[in-house]
């Protein structure tokens, strides 16, 4: 179960050996100033041409290779966007890391209040990460072809089909209800809301707390900010990450509009 942790927990941690700090953004953000001692793990290098993630086997090898090891604390941050902090987070979660901590501070925040930063590559070493992935974190679309707990968090107007991407065919899976990932970011130092207005807007939506929500989106990044917003609120929740594209690569598969 990842665990939310706030910059003050950070930095009397920062030199622990078992402490691995992962930044998640593009490698150009990166080298632009990173919080001290982390690693660089930009989490578009495991997302393929369409957005959508790469194999198992091969994110496994990705964290191995960049010195995520399976063992430890891993922290992972992000900045004002959340999407490439919260795919990384899901990843760990999904392939077993024991000790996931997110930090709720945003990295801007961070910098604002004259906290440290890095500037120069962090060296880490390649090890062999040991995925044991969890059930219940992850579904296909087998798994959502009822419909049951659908959150698409994609903006109303994608979700309605008044705003179409590329090629993708207007609306929403059949079943979904919709709420945009943003009405889940946080407006002050904190890079998620707070617990209560989580559940509440789920509860505008008609969706319980009891039951498993569902998050899907585009491509899964948007939806992953969702369901970690949920899951430290202490909601169970799944995430679709081959979200709609995977869900229309089948022919004929039912869109609604509206």
């Amino acid at each position: 179960m990842i665990r939310a942790v706030d910059a003050g927990w950070l930095r009397d941690r920062l030199g622990g050996d078992d402490v691995t700090v992962i930044d998640p953004r593009r490698r150009n953000r990166y080298l632009s100033g990173h919080l001290p001692r982390a690693i660089s793990m930009p989490v578009e290098e495991v997302l393929d041409d369409d957005g959508r993630l790469i194999g198992d086997d091969d994110l496994v090898s990705w964290l191995g290779r960049g010195g995520v090891a399976a063992e430890g604390t891993a922290v992972v941050y992000a900045d004002d966007d959340g999407q490439s902090g919260a795919m990384l987070a899901w990843i760990l979660e999904y392939l077993g890391h024991p000790d996931v901590r997110f930090l709720i501070t945003r990295f801007e925040h961070w910098r604002d209040e004259g906290g440290e930063l890095f500037y120069r590559p962090v060296a880490s070493t390649p090890t062999a990460f040991a995925a044991t992935p969890r059930d219940g974190v992850r579904v296909t679309r087998d798994d959502v072809r009822n419909g049951a707990g659908l959150l698409d968090t994609r903006t109303h107007e994608e979700f309605a089909g008044l705003q179409v991407i590329a090629d993708d065919p207007p609306g929403h899976i059949p079943g979904a209800v919709n709420l945009s990932h943003r009405l889940f970011l946080g407006k002050d130092k904190d890079l998620l809301v707070a617990s209560e207005e989580m559940t509440a807007r789920l509860t505008d939506v008609g969706l319980g707390l009891e039951q498993p929500v569902v998050t899907y989106c585009r491509v899964g990044l948007r939806a992953s900010v969702v369901w970690l917003a949920l899951h430290l609120g202490g909601v169970p929740a799944m995430l679709y990450d081959g979200s709609l594209l995977d869900w229309v690569s089948e022919p004929d598969a039912p869109v609604e509009t509206g």
